[in-house]
């Protein structure tokens, strides 16, 4: 789908900026922000920093939207 690489990306430098040397909650914060990306119609990713949040503290990983 259109846009999940940048959305990874997007993550990714979020992580690097925010999480410290925690390479394991960066990546999974990347993972998670393309995840939702998928669920979201364009190239643009529209998901919030808390939206993520919610999908990386949601241990079923059922996407709500």
């Amino acid at each position: 789908r259109v846009g999940g690489g940048d959305a990874f990306v997007a993550g990714l430098i979020h992580g690097l900026k925010n999480f410290g040397t925690d390479y394991e909650r960066i990546v999974n914060f990347a993972n998670a922000a393309s995840a939702l990306k998928h669920y979201t119609n364009g190239d643009i990713n529209f998901s919030s920093i808390r939206d993520v949040e919610a999908l990386l503290l949601n241990k079923n990983a059922a996407i709500q939207r």
